[in-house]
């Protein structure tokens, strides 16, 4: 090894990695969407940022994106589904 080259590296998110046939590469287990899921997601997802749909924003990434929890309920105005705008007040 040269100084500073990496010995190992990992490039799995959890323990779901399985042997091959070699005894330094590991085969992960990671869940995934299949490339036409993912197309589709991706753009019900840019529709509903366009939109301001914070709803709709959180349910796609909660089906999408593996343990998703938003840390908190979206601020909305009252009577609207859209993002508050954002304060121009100098202080």
């Amino acid at each position: 090894m040269r100084p500073g080259e990496k010995r190992y590296e990992e490039l799995h998110i959890d323990d779901k990695a399985s042997e091959t046939e070699h005894p330094g590469i590991l085969r992960n287990d990671e869940p995934f969407l299949e490339k036409a899921d993912l197309e589709r997601e991706l753009t019900k997802l840019s529709d509903a940022l366009r939109d301001s749909r914070v709803d709709v924003i959180q349910a796609i990434l909660a089906r999408t994106v593996e343990g998703y929890r938003p840390a908190r309920p979206p601020i909305v105005r009252p009577g609207t589904d859209a993002w508050p705008a954002a304060s121009r007040a100098v202080h």
